[in-house]
């Protein structure tokens, strides 16, 4: 007797639900990122997480997107500020808030408890495309949030620093606080690392290193 391939099919769904939903994962530390309601009136600049160097010999620089010029771009680092020539940046991506993907989980998972009773014995063809559709709208409303690197033009990404009209003449950068998570009331500090990669640790007394 051959075994139903039921089983087999939805455990294939089921992979590609969950592969969808990871795509809404954030690199951002817990609490940092505003929802898209408050982004508009949100002051400081968006979450950037980047690769800098040559391929096979780059680094990751992960913060707050400062500001941008024609060929260079400001983050505030968790070890500090940082200038990074735009020719540079390998990959990565720019994310503007946090996107609400909750409530499209909630109406998925109660959508599969329902369908037995709903549907019957038709349930185990609609329960795997609820995990597909809501993984989808999930995995959409993660990209509208997102702006992938490298681009075009870098001055695009002006409007999503902290100084979109460019970096204010005589600015100390190393006198700039980094944003306290939403979800914390501690005083300010620095970013911690929430990926962490072997990097070179920063000179002495150097608060900004010039990259360009």
């Amino acid at each position: 007797m051959s075994s139903s391939p039921e089983p087999r099919t939805h455990g294939l769904v089921l992979g590609l639900a969950l592969c969808l939903l990871g795509g809404c994962a954030t690199t951002a530390p817990s609490g940092w990122l505003p929802s898209a309601a408050e982004k508009p009136a949100d002051v400081y600049g968006s979450w950037i997480d980047l690769d800098h160097g040559e391929p096979g010999r780059s680094e990751r620089v992960l913060g707050e997107l400062l500001g941008v010029s024609q060929d260079s771009i400001w983050v505030l680092a968790w070890d500090g500020p940082r200038a990074l020539a735009c020719a540079r940046i390998l990959q990565g991506t720019v994310q503007d808030y946090l996107p609400d993907t909750g409530g499209t989980s909630g109406i998925t998972l109660g959508a599969t408890v329902v369908a037995p009773f709903a549907n019957g014995a038709f349930a185990l063809l609609t329960w795997p495309l609820w995990w597909v559709a809501g993984g989808v709208t999930a995995s959409n409303l993660a990209r509208d949030s997102r702006l992938y690197l490298p681009v075009t033009d870098w001055r695009m990404l002006a409007s999503h620093s902290r100084f979109p009209q460019g970096l204010p003449q005589g600015l100390d950068l190393s006198t700039l606080e980094p944003r306290v998570p939403l979800s914390s009331k501690a005083p300010a500090r620095r970013i911690s690392p929430p990926d962490k990669r072997p990097r070179k640790a920063p000179e002495p007394g150097q608060r900004i290193r010039d990259e360009l």
